[in-house]
């Protein structure tokens, strides 16, 4: 179910994706804040719709425009074991000094934060992990 949300100019393109990183103090004393600042921080979004409605914005040159967004699917890593499709858990990323790691990415996807998930999707086979654990490939929705 789309949310209705404000966007930078720049931003607001069908199928543009952001992490929404939280208000700015820039916000505080703005009249159409609650607006804008609507979105869970540090998740993932989609631009599915651009509206018809501008507003002028301190913080983005050329105003805001109004969108709809959908949270997007995260594809990371999860322990092998618990890699079911359509099973739900609390995500918590795991420590991993290892940033040199061609998982890493998977791993550490940006705007994939702690949460209840579900697993829309598993890979059959096993990735290569530099600390030795068994993982899996998996597309997780938040729930």
């Amino acid at each position: 179910m789309p949310i209705v949300t404000l966007v930078g100019r720049t931003n607001s393109k069908e199928g543009n994706e952001f992490v929404y990183i939280g208000p700015c103090p820039e916000c505080k004393n703005c009249k159409i804040k609650n607006a804008c600042i609507n979105l869970d921080k540090g998740r993932k979004y989609r631009v599915v719709k651009v509206r018809d409605k501008e507003h002028e914005c301190e913080l983005h040159e050329g105003g805001v425009i109004v969108v709809e967004v959908e949270e997007t699917p995260f594809t990371t890593t999860v322990d092998s074991h618990g890699a079911i499709e359509n099973s739900t858990f609390n995500f918590e990323p795991f420590d991993c000094p290892h940033y040199e790691c061609l998982q890493h990415g998977a791993c550490f996807p940006d705007g994939l934060v702690s949460g209840k998930v579900k697993i829309i999707s598993a890979d059959k086979k096993n990735v290569e992990c530099a600390m030795g654990k068994n993982l899996k490939v998996v597309t997780v929705n938040y729930v």
